[in-house]
Formats: C-alpha cells, sequence, structure tokens
C-alpha cells in the first residue's frame, strides 16, 4: 500500500509539473486567454486517482492556429504521441501523451465561447462538476456564476422517453443476438456497448428518487460526463 501511495504521488507530482509549464507557455501567449482543468483532477468528491489524465479547456482568441501545429506541445513537455479528436459538440481535442505515460487532453475553443457561457443560466455538466481555474487573464471565467458542489442528478424521463429507451433496449438486445448468431462478433460487441449506455441511461433515472434528499450521493450522471466538453 505505501509502494502505491508514493508511486501515486509521484504521478501527481509530475502532472502538476506539465500543468505549470503549460501555465507558464500560455502566460506569454497573447492568443491564449483563459485556461480550466476539468474532470476527476478538479473535483473534490471522487479525486483523480494514479491513472487519471489531465484535462483542460483552453480559451484562445484563435484556436484553429493549435489545432493546424502542434509543435507547441513541445514547449510543455517531451511528447511520446499527439493525436487530434472532436468533442461531441465539434471541438478541436489535442490529446497528448507526454514523457512517462502522461496523458493531457487539451480541448481547444474560441474565447468567444467563454463570453456566452458568462450569460448562461445554466453552465455544461462537465464544467458544473468542478472546475479549476489555472489562467483566467480578462477575469472572465470568475464571471462564471458560481458552481454547484452538489453532484448531478439525471432528469427524470417524460413517459415517451422512457417507453422508447425500454423499447430500444430490448431490440438492441434481439440484434446483438443475431449478430451473434451470423458470427458477427465485431458488429455485435459495437452494438452491446450501445446496450450499455441505454442500461446506464435508466439506472440513473433509477437513482434519482432514491438519491434525492440522501446526504451522500453516489456519482450519478456519469455518462453525461463522456464528451461533454463539446457541450461548450
Amino acid at each position: 500500500m505505501p509502494e502505491r501511495a508514493s508511486r501515486a504521488d509521484r504521478i501527481n507530482v509530475r502532472m502538476l509539473d506539465l500543468e505549470e509549464r503549460f501555465i507558464n507557455w500560455a502566460v506569454t501567449n497573447p492568443d491564449i486567454r483563459a485556461a480550466i482543468v476539468v474532470g476527476s483532477r478538479a473535483r473534490t468528491d471522487h479525486p483523480a486517482d494514479e491513472w487519471a489524465d489531465l484535462d483542460i479547456l483552453v480559451f484562445a482568441v484563435n484556436p484553429e492556429r493549435y489545432v493546424k501545429d502542434t509543435n507547441w506541445l513541445g514547449s510543455i513537455g517531451q511528447v511520446w504521441a499527439s493525436h487530434l479528436e472532436l468533442t461531441v459538440g465539434g471541438d478541436p481535442e489535442c490529446v497528448a501523451l507526454f514523457e512517462g505515460g502522461l496523458r493531457v487532453d487539451f480541448v481547444l475553443t474560441d474565447v468567444k465561447n467563454l463570453q456566452r457561457l458568462s450569460s448562461e443560466e445554466e453552465l455544461p455538466d462537465i464544467i458544473r462538476r468542478g472546475t479549476r481555474i489555472i489562467l483566467d487573464k480578462d477575469s472572465m471565467v470568475a464571471r462564471l456564476r458560481p458552481l454547484p458542489t452538489n453532484l448531478l442528478l439525471a432528469k427524470p424521463p417524460s413517459l415517451e422517453q422512457f417507453l422508447g429507451t425500454v423499447n430500444g433496449f430490448w431490440q438492441g438486445a434481439l440484434y446483438v443476438a443475431t449478430q451473434l448468431r451470423r458470427g458477427e462478433l465485431w458488429i455485435a460487441k459495437q452494438s452491446e456497448a450501445r446496450g450499455m449506455g441505454t442500461v446506464l441511461r435508466m439506472l440513473e433515472w433509477h437513482a434519482v428518487p432514491l438519491m434525492v434528499g440522501t446526504t451522500t450521493l453516489g456519482m450519478v450522471g456519469a455518462s453525461s460526463m463522456s464528451g461533454q466538453t463539446g457541450a461548450l
């Protein structure tokens, strides 16, 4: 146990070093206006373990510049590998693997989105679940509405949503069985993954009446976290 704790401490120190290097680079770059850490390394409930990556939302005047040329990653650390993805909302995400296997996900978005967020009543789930401000040159992040510390609960479904989800699950289960009989294992596995997302959604709905009013809430709303950076 002490060895594992020591390893976790070393990884956390190295992650903080990467974070500090990013801040130093961003401070001297006038195009980068703000940055916030989201995910497990920003939450106080269920905080990061030794395997957690670092997720940073970067607000830039010209985010496309950092998508076309990723040499800036070298200013942060020794890069083993990197690639680009798109979030659900279409924002570019630069996924970098630094020396030692430390992964950092940089979601690059226009600073205008930060201005829009400051005027909205409800923030995206990934921000509401906890953030840590590491750069705020124009004090725009500070103007965001106070973030609730309680965990998010999935909203109860309408009757139409409930019936549609239940019927879709059983139809999907039959489809998986059909693909297994055909020997199309890859397609069956993909279909099973979609079905598990449906199961998680139903578990969240079931958890709402059980957990409202309690003092210790479990991690409800987990499925809504995946790819929610795109909500920006």
